[in-house]
């Protein structure tokens, strides 16, 4: 599974309806709301897994380092080298795998009561708000 999110986003960070999750309703205050992510906290996380995730199996098409011999440069942090193609203009979305996603239980602070898999499940059930929330980690 993957989720696609436009590097170029179009709508600037203010598009974004803030105030709710999935849209409408307009002037709900999320800080009253127990149990429903905050969007700087869900953005935080798709900038953290974006910024830190790590494959091993991952190799570059540039990369002229010498290989581990199982395909890939341990260590590379992928979607750091696709954000500086974006920034390069060489690419114009990126993908990103849930299977990574579903790999990485650094993604969430020790204690906060959330998991990955709860992280993906909100990615999977609400792909559209979440398009919107990888753009604008993309984008800071």
């Amino acid at each position: 599974m993957a989720l696609a999110a436009a590097a170029a986003a179009a709508a600037g960070p203010g598009a974004l309806d803030r105030g709710v999750v999935g849209g409408g309703g307009g002037g709900t205050n999320n800080d009253t709301l127990e149990g429903v992510p905050q969007y700087e906290e869900e953005v935080e996380k798709c900038k953290r897994f974006l910024l830190e995730f790590e494959d091993g199996a991952f190799m570059d098409d540039d990369d002229d380092e010498e290989e581990d011999g199982t395909g890939g440069i341990p260590g590379r942090k992928k979607y750091k080298v696709f954000l500086q193609r974006i920034a390069d203009r060489e690419l114009s979305s990126l993908l990103v795998q849930m299977d990574d996603v579903l790999t990485y239980p650094q993604l969430l602070p020790a204690g906060d009561g959330d998991s990955v898999e709860d992280f993906v499940q909100r990615i999977m059930g609400n792909a559209q708000r979440y398009q919107g929330l990888f753009s604008e980690a993309v984008q800071q």
